[in-house]
């Protein structure tokens, strides 16, 4: 999934064929350069595709695994630290879905459709997840926290 950072664009993941990446790239669109973006935190989220990322901290949001399952797992990669944040509990969340989509409002975050092969409630189809970042308390890069391993 990509999205639009300053005048880059910025990647995280996706699928060709069978193969499923976690690799996070950019595309500066003046010097029309791609980099690979090595992140200063030691792990990163699983390979995956189908997810949503939006905002200057780019937060990935559920999509499929390369086993075929979908997740629902929340994650954030910090652009001016280069580094991973996991967070294991974020609230009422979305069920494991793909395809859905995530647009950043301000501080919030909208979620909103997508499928998912999990058994869900029918109402949740026509739910819409919001997600308040300003709640989110990043620990200090001072501090040796590893938050994702």
């Amino acid at each position: 999934m990509t999205m639009v950072h300053k005048i880059k664009f910025v990647l995280f993941g996706g699928q060709a064929d069978e193969e499923f990446f976690n690799g996070i790239w950019s595309f500066d669109l003046l010097q029309r350069q791609r980099e690979l973006m090595e992140p200063t935190s030691s792990g990163r989220p699983a390979q995956r595709a189908g997810h949503v990322c939006s905002n200057d901290v780019m937060y990935v949001l559920g999509g499929r695994g390369a086993d075929g399952n979908d997740l629902n797992d929340l994650a954030a990669f910090k652009l001016s630290n280069q580094r991973w944040y996991k967070f294991p509990y974020i609230g009422p969340a979305p069920s494991a879905r793909a395809g859905h989509l995530m647009v950043s409002f301000g501080a919030r975050m909208f979620e909103l459709g997508g499928e998912s092969f999990t058994p869900t409630e029918p109402e949740e189809a026509n739910c819409m997840h919001v997600l308040n970042t300003k709640h989110i308390n990043y620990p200090d890069a001072n501090k040796s926290v590893e938050i994702l391993s």
